[in-house]
């Protein structure tokens, strides 16, 4: 069965064409919202690999006091039981920001622009790692 692997991201063109690589070997599913991964919670539950972005909208009517949305979310996330790996993706690094995100868990984190062969790299070493025998 494959893995699944669930992308946080509104740019598209930040997808399309560092995902093609992955879809070869693993099922991928794209949330473009805040709003949206909150409803596909069990999706994010039970997926293996989340890809996140920083700076994810809302996808409410009213603007977002919250800049770091993605934060906001994976602090929800965690709240919520949910141990599911994280590898983060942004244009910024903020020292608090990355201290946070790495309070919280994640398993790396990417500048964007990335290249498909870097994202590939990434999600087999953290495949490879969680698959590797415990002591």
């Amino acid at each position: 069965m494959h893995k699944t692997i669930v992308w946080l991201e509104d740019d598209i063109n930040i997808i399309e064409p560092v995902i093609k690589p992955l879809l070869q070997t693993y099922r991928v599913e794209r949330i473009t919202t805040v709003k949206e991964a909150m409803e596909r919670i069990d999706l994010l539950r039970d997926a293996d690999l989340i890809l996140l972005d920083v700076l994810l909208p809302t996808g409410t009517a009213e603007e977002s006091s919250e800049r770091y949305t993605g934060v906001k979310l994976l602090e929800d996330l965690r709240a919520q039981g949910i141990k599911t790996p994280v590898l983060v993706f942004s244009v910024v690094g903020m020292k608090e920001v990355d201290s946070r995100l790495q309070q919280l868990g994640i398993e790396g984190y990417v500048r964007k622009p990335v290249f498909p062969s870097e994202l590939q790299a990434r999600v087999e070493e953290i495949f490879g790692a969680s698959a590797a025998p415990g002591p």
